[in-house]
């Protein structure tokens, strides 16, 4: 059953949901090259309740009116997106796809619904996928932590946040590779990976 949340949100921002299933896309996973540096360990400022971590609420789509210009927490249970504010650029004209992620924008102005569909927040191998397509300013940081049961393992340090891309049969890749300030960063106490993203699509936490 798919259940669908909707909130308004005008300033900073906090919902609680939870999403518990099996991950879905694995192994689609675009491996590393052999040289790429192991996640680094940091503290991430977000540690999952205990409470959403044991709702279980089911798979599910859950939608977001954000005013752009004001700073924003999505929270979805075991999983958290930080955008400050002013940090989408505007949905016309303004560009999407690799070429465009370091590319100066004018922020939205507009109030913006994002539609988030999650799966396996209380697995391994969490997912998220975000839509509208959109890019934030490469002025800013926008900052998306996801929680794993398997991040507490011995060899964890091999897991990264992937950027899945739908446009192009889902294949999932490290953008760090290209991109080091897209390094995911591990809280292993916490159990929870985060990186910053540079735009919408979908994302996935994999060894």
């Amino acid at each position: 059953m798919i259940r669908i949340a909707r909130a308004v949100f005008r300033a900073l921002s906090v919902s609680g949901v939870v999403i518990a299933s099996s991950a879905c896309g694995v192994t689609d996973v675009v491996r590393p090259e052999p040289t790429a540096t192991l996640t680094q360990q940091r503290l991430s400022g977000f540690v999952p309740s205990a409470a959403s971590l044991s709702l279980g609420i089911p798979d599910g789509i859950y939608i977001f009116t954000i005013d752009p210009a004001q700073a924003q927490s999505l929270l979805l249970g075991a999983a958290r997106l930080d955008i400050p504010g002013n940090a989408i650029c505007s949905l016309a004209g303004s560009g999407y796809g690799a070429a465009y992620w370091n590319s100066d924008c004018a922020p939205e102005t507009q109030f913006v619904t994002i539609t988030v569909t999650a799966r396996g927040a209380n697995s391994d191998h969490p997912r998220v996928d975000f839509s509208p397509a959109l890019r934030f300013s490469p002025r800013t940081s926008v900052t998306l932590y996801m929680y794993g049961k398997g991040l507490t393992k011995k060899k964890a340090e091999s897991w990264l946040i992937y950027y899945c891309d739908e446009r192009k049969n889902n294949a999932c890749v490290n953008e760090s590779l290209t991109d080091p300030s897209l390094v995911s960063y591990l809280d292993k106490k916490a159990s929870v990976i985060f990186r910053r993203i540079k735009h919408f699509s979908g994302y996935l936490v994999a060894e």
